[in-house]
């Protein structure tokens, strides 16, 4: 939907503001959305950002989007679990910052600061919640440090310079193209390597 109505799923339509108070939208029969510029793209255009209030969720934004705390707490107990591998989590998050702080401190257009970026966005709820999926990550061990950094230098890459404000969604899908690629070298190798 994202790719194919863009327009319509990034601006175009008319903003609901949403319902405040203790129950929000559920307590009444309405549309609890607000369609508006994210803090991602807020900062992307130069505008100032509170990361006090990107961390306790209380801001507009996407799912996945309001509460960086809840987030990291969520991931890290699936990593504690070992639902997730903490191998595509830390090396997403570690690639991520890297070159966002690269474009930022280059001052390339479009690039926010690497806090912003980390906090804001689907970037962590994809990075704990999606990208660690068993079925489609890659499931060898070196794999996974190479799978979890092509999705954070990709993130970081579609963010700075493509028209869309976020980049993890496209980021893990290129990188569930190459996982199995990526796994099937890394086990020749290992095997070649143990042939000779």
């Amino acid at each position: 939907l994202y790719v194919s109505f863009g327009l319509y799923m990034t601006g175009k339509k008319a903003w609901v503001e949403p319902f405040s108070g203790i129950l929000g939208g559920l307590g009444r029969w309405s549309s609890d959305a607000f369609t508006g510029a994210t803090p991602l793209k807020i900062a992307a255009e130069g505008g100032a950002v509170c990361y006090t209030k990107m961390l306790i969720g209380n801001i507009s934004g996407c799912m996945g989007e309001t509460s960086a705390i809840l987030i990291i707490l969520g991931g890290l107990y699936i990593i504690y679990k070992k639902v997730a591998s903490y191998e595509i989590v830390f090396s997403g998050i570690i690639s991520m910052l890297l070159f966002q702080s690269m474009f930022w401190y280059f001052k390339i257009s479009n690039a926010v600061d690497p806090l912003t970026a980390l906090l804001s966005g689907g970037f962590l709820l994809g990075i704990f919640f999606m990208a660690t999926d068993p079925v489609s990550a890659s499931s060898v061990k070196e794999g996974k440090w190479i799978y979890g950094t092509l999705i954070g230098v990709l993130t970081a890459l579609i963010r700075t310079f493509s028209s869309w404000p976020e980049g993890i969604m496209f980021a893990i899908l290129l990188a569930n193209m190459f996982a199995p690629i990526t796994d099937y070298a890394i086990r020749e190798y290992k095997k070649s390597k143990k042939g000779a």
